[in-house]
């Protein structure tokens, strides 16, 4: 019984001694993502019908939606990485965010169904030392699969596009075991390139709505195992 003791003793202290220099292959994260992006407000909307939102307004008294500001949608995010050097390495990022809220369009409530997928991957960089804290940076690129279905008394439109996205930051991650860190947290701006799009509603009203850059930002928490 004495020698297993020793023997778990001298196995752990082992641990603690190595493990500070090791330096992982692979990573992967999964966890918690809270979206920041953009509403679509009436700027966004080159014509309706044909008519501009200035006209729209004139004609009917209101404008097309009232919304202003940022949305913000819960998910998850999931990524692997791995390192071809001792700190630098490849991610690959998969993540999916949510939201069910009520806004106001053509003076109407209405139901806003909102879902976005982000497939992106890109070089990290993460700074293994002798503390239990590793700061990481990284460029991920790819794509943004976007979905919001707009919903009240007279139609239901729907819009959806694929598109080029980035995600810009970085964050900490902190040492709970020989396997395991903790990412305290996971901070990135996340730009997405729409180009102008057309949506036809179930009444059949035609929405030329304008592209350009959406400035969206992500923030994430987890678990990195190793």
């Amino acid at each position: 019984m004495r020698v297993f003791r020793c023997l778990t003793l001298i196995a752990v202290c082992a641990t603690v001694a190595l493990g500070q220099d090791d330096t992982p292959r692979f990573e992967f994260f999964g966890g918690y993502s809270h979206l920041r992006q953009e509403r679509i407000t009436s700027e966004d909307f080159k014509s309706v019908n044909g008519l501009t939102p200035a006209q729209v307004r004139a004609l009917l008294g209101f404008p097309i939606t009232t919304n202003q500001g940022k949305v913000s949608s819960n998910g998850f995010d999931l990524s692997a990485t791995g390192y071809v050097t001792k700190g630098f390495g490849f991610t690959g990022d998969f993540s999916g965010h949510f939201k069910t809220d009520n806004v106001t369009f053509f003076n109407q409530p209405t139901k806003s169904k909102l879902r976005d997928f982000n497939f992106l991957v890109g070089p990290q960089f993460k700074y293994f030392n002798n503390s239990r804290a590793a700061p990481f940076v990284r460029a991920l690129f790819g794509a943004r699969r976007h979905r919001q279905t707009v919903t009240n008394v007279l139609a239901t439109a729907t819009d959806e596009y694929t598109k080029f996205a980035m995600a810009l930051g970085g964050g900490l991650d902190v040492r709970a075991g020989k396997h395991m860190d903790i990412r305290l947290f996971q901070i990135e701006y996340l730009p997405v390139f729409a180009k102008d799009r057309r949506v036809v509603a179930t009444d059949g009203v035609i929405y030329d709505i304008r592209g350009g850059r959406r400035n969206d930002w992500r923030i994430s928490v987890g678990v990195v195992l190793k």
